[in-house]
């Protein structure tokens, strides 16, 4: 077998497609091999037959391409898009074989080549851009998108204790790229030696270490303080290169960023003309519903604006802007932000009221509360919520109508040990790693730590008098006998039912002079978190609200329908907020995870009138969807 080298124009070759064993290639493989061509031309010969009889056309011989397939798409592709001329010199080695041996090196040219590590290819990247490359460039080179370099370049740059550990495939991709997410190294490391060997390769568990010490772009803080604004000081954002969202590192800027907005915010409710504006800290107070408000007096619609809601409401019926062109769309966009606008007319504060009465900041929540009295006033017969009596000038003498008791605790800790025991049967593994750290840290008092169980071995009598037959013991050599015989997830899954039995988040065992609510709050938090457990399943709405006070029970109401309880006795009034919770999912705010949302419509603000009404539900159902597709 023969070969020879040398240089002929594209025009003069072709694919023989009975050799070439590879007869797909992917539309990223033909792009990328594309970026290549035009920035370092043909790095490798292709492999040809020598011309016969057959193979010619009135401009001469052709070669036949029994090794190279991807390489002449992409160069055909290129001679089509006009950014090389038909004959465009390629390298090619002539082989004289015969039809089964160019098969033959056509599957061994495919079959041994072998694919730079991954992390070879991170270290490639920042070699180029180290040595002067931009990353458009080198995007442009490689047919990759900038976003793919940067991530490459993010996980080059991970700490080298951790970089070398993926290389050992002590951690999977997937990890590598949640430790990008925080480009600290030293944040990176001490999650990595502290988190055992388990959680260091988990990448959920990875990025909730990486963000505690970093704010995300997404929260309500963030938000509030802006991203412009936080740039501007100097605020460094690390976008997640290999998910959704980003992070704020530079957390030491924000108290003064948030103290500026806050000035702002005082500023701006001053010009609008009302009385005041206190935050709680100001107050001393622990909510904004601590202080008494009225409710929007709202502006009389004319009939023409009453008519005017009701037609954009029927045009926007059954209209998807996903299924309009641009211009449609943005028709659509503007009926809604219409809607809004006249919406918001009708439930506005009256000139006398903003006048009369200010605005309260939560420095907490970052939640506004308009319409709010003075501390030493009395609400009027305007829009009054309460009893016509003055509040207490000073927040410590006021009692919060909505802090939890004693008994509602309890069945906050009730709901999650039933979630948290359902989940950790769900998932033997997990519960595993979790009786590992409980006997890592295992002593006989919490010391203010917190723990979602004691690991409480319950005695078992083994002849058990006077006891039913399922609770006699069968002894613990039989026991450990039965055991032994069962497999290792048979074993697992019994592991982890016994165990579940020791979980308890019901707070009456941790001790009250060391352990904090937050503490407590932490714990319920973390562990549910990381089981996936489901509190809705475990929340019995009827026992709740039969154990809150009216108060309590008007505030879910506000959440759950936009009004407070329409019943006037207790009794009634727990009724109805229970079918309400189980209609839309409610929860307590203590048992509240991320990703918790009403089920539903979402609730309209507490204690505004509603607009003229004209199909009103269906209208209202279908401008939420539509807002939510045009991101409004």
């Amino acid at each position: 077998m023969q070969s020879e080298q040398l240089k002929a124009p594209f025009h003069r070759l072709m694919r023989d497609e009975t050799a070439n064993v590879r007869k797909k290639h992917s539309r990223e493989a033909i792009e990328e091999m594309k970026a290549s061509i035009l920035a370092h031309d043909i790095i490798q010969p292709v492999a040809v037959r020598p011309p016969v009889a057959g193979d010619a056309d009135l401009g001469g011989q052709l070669y036949r391409i029994f090794a190279g397939g991807r390489r002449w798409l992409a160069l055909g592709e290129l001679v089509q898009e006009g950014k090389l001329q038909p004959d465009h010199p390629v390298p090619i080695i002539i082989r004289d074989t015969d039809d089964a041996t160019a098969t033959e090196l056509s599957l061994a040219e495919n079959l041994i080549r072998e694919a730079m590590s991954p992390a070879d290819e991170f270290r490639a990247f920042l070699q180029l851009v180290d040595g002067g490359k931009s990353i458009e460039d080198v995007a442009l080179h490689f047919g990759r998108s900038e976003r793919y370099v940067k991530g490459r370049l993010a996980l080059a740059k991970l700490h080298p204790e951790i970089l070398a550990a993926f290389e050992a495939d002590k951690i999977n991709f997937t990890a590598a790229c949640a430790y990008t997410t925080n480009p600290d190294q030293d944040v990176q490391l001490k999650h990595f030696i502290d988190a055992g060997n388990y959680y260091r390769g988990e990448s959920w568990a990875i990025k909730n270490a990486m963000q505690r010490t970093a704010v995300a772009a997404s929260s309500a803080l963030a938000g509030f303080v802006g991203e412009e604004t936080y740039r501007a000081a100097g605020g460094i954002v690390v976008e997640d290169l290999f998910g959704e969202g980003a992070i704020w590192t530079s957390i030491d800027l924000l108290p003064d960023l948030k103290a500026k907005a806050v000035d702002n915010l005082r500023a701006e409710a001053l010009a609008e003309g009302w009385s005041f504006f206190a935050t709680t800290e100001e107050l001393s107070i622990d909510d904004v519903y601590a202080v008494r408000a009225l409710a929007p007096a709202g502006i009389e619609l004319t009939e023409a604006e009453t008519d005017r809601m009701d037609e954009i409401s029927d045009e926007l019926e059954g209209a998807d802007p996903d299924e309009a062109d641009e211009e449609e769309a943005e028709r659509l966009k503007k009926l809604n932000a219409e809607y809004e606008a006249l919406e918001a007319k009708a439930n506005c504060f009256s000139a006398e009221q903003v006048a009369s009465t200010g605005i309260v900041f939560d420095t907490k929540t970052l939640r506004i509360r308009r319409g709010c009295l003075k501390p030493e006033a009395k609400a009027g017969a305007d829009g009054d919520e309460g009893d016509d009596q003055p509040l207490a000038s000073a927040a410590k003498a006021t009692k919060d109508p909505l802090a939890l008791t004693q008994p509602l605790k309890d069945k906050i800790g009730e709901t999650a040990t039933v979630a948290l025991k359902t989940a950790v049967v769900a998932d033997p593994h997990r519960a595993l790693a979790l009786i590992a750290s409980m006997l890592e840290h295992q002593d006989e008092r919490t010391s203010g730590i917190g723990r979602p169980t004691r690991l409480e071995v319950e005695r078992v009598d083994p002849y058990a008098y006077g006891a039913s037959a399922d609770k006699k013991s069968r002894g613990i050599h039989k026991a450990f006998d039965a055991y032994t015989k069962k497999s290792g997830d048979e074993l697992l899954a019994i592991v982890a039912s016994l165990f579940a039995k020791t979980i308890d988040l019901t707070e009456k065992w941790f001790q009250k002079d060391y352990t904090k609510d937050d503490i407590r709050a932490r714990v319920r938090s973390e562990f549910m978190t990381a089981f996936a457990a489901d509190p809705v399943a475990a929340f019995d709405a009827e026992a709740w609200f039969s154990t809150c006070t009216k108060p309590m029970i008007d505030a879910a109401m506000k959440e759950m329908t936009g009004n407070p309880s329409s019943k006037l006795k207790k009794a009634d009034m727990a009724r109805e907020a229970t079918e309400k919770a189980r209609e839309t999912g409610w929860l307590p705010a203590a048992l509240r995870l991320k990703g918790y949302a009403l089920k539903g419509k979402k609730p309209a603000p507490a204690g505004k009138k509603q607009p003229p009404k004209k199909k009103e539900e269906a209208h209202k159902a279908k401008r939420r969807e539509l807002a939510a597709k045009m991101g409004a």
